[in-house]
């Protein structure tokens, strides 16, 4: 009952914001190995509570790192993002306001997380043909601004991120690195791992990337758009949770197995 409130919790927020907070994913990983240690039998199938608690702790490490190592992949092969506009648009760093919020990179109205940009120590942003650089409300001129996890790089200065009190400016031209998935989605996973066990993660996915693009074609996203995956996962949990095993013996028919 518990993780199902927790699962309802994240598809909302998720669907409304993007995110997925931690604090959800961390507590239902926490109940989902406690289960498994207390009732093997019932949820892993195990008669002790080690090898119960083992096998929700392979899952959640499977899953954890199956789809970290997709993330990783789907950025040194998508690469970057780029933001080309015939004249000069505001750019900013907003601020957080509430605890569980980022740092954020707005563009042109568009606001990107800064766990969505700077996914590993070597990511940058890089922002060319700018106008103008606000610093701490006072404007200067500079060609190109650099923009790194900490800190900041404009015409090669070094502006420390957590001593600025605003920075903003304008620019024509913006290459920022780009992700399919969140390490929300990451967590997610592997707390759906701790809970199904290591068997159910990949008909999970392969029914979340169906539902995923079914979505976008009857919703009219768009293939490229942003939507988040997170309520995509739950729904191939639900699904293999409640037709798993018809669904693996339809399987099975089809390919003669």
């Amino acid at each position: 009952m518990v993780i199902s409130s927790i699962l309802i919790v994240i598809t909302a927020v998720d669907a409304e914001l993007m995110v997925i907070p931690r604090e959800l994913t961390i507590t239902g990983t926490a109940i989902a190995l406690l289960g498994a240690a207390l009732m093997p039998t019932e949820l892993m199938g195990e008669a002790i509570w080690w090898r119960g608690l083992l096998k929700a702790g392979f899952g959640l490490a499977l899953g954890w790192c199956g789809l970290w190592a997709i993330v990783l992949l789907g950025k040194v092969m998508f690469g970057s993002r780029k933001f080309e506009f015939t004249e000069e648009v505001e750019w900013m760093l907003k601020e957080p306001v509430e605890d569980d919020e980022e740092l954020c990179y707005v563009i042109n109205g568009e606001s990107i997380g800064w766990s969505d940009i700077f996914f590993r120590k070597t990511d940058k942003l890089i922002m060319s043909e700018v106008g103008v650089i606000r610093v701490d409300g006072v404007e200067r001129k500079v060609k190109e601004v650099v923009i790194h996890e900490n800190y900041v790089l404009a015409d090669g200065e070094r502006l420390d991120i957590e001593r600025l009190k605003s920075l903003d400016g304008t620019v024509k031209k913006a290459v920022i690195p780009r992700e399919a998935m969140g390490m929300g989605d990451v967590d997610l996973l592997g707390m759906l791992g701790a809970c199904l066990g290591a068997t159910a993660l990949l008909p999970v996915i392969f029914i979340a990337c169906i539902f995923s693009l079914l979505l976008a074609l009857v919703a009219r996203v768009g293939l490229g758009k942003h939507m988040p995956f997170g309520p995509s996962i739950i729904f191939g949990a639900v699904v293999w949770l409640l037709y798993g095993e018809p669904l693996a013996n339809w399987y099975k028919s089809v390919m003669g197995l």
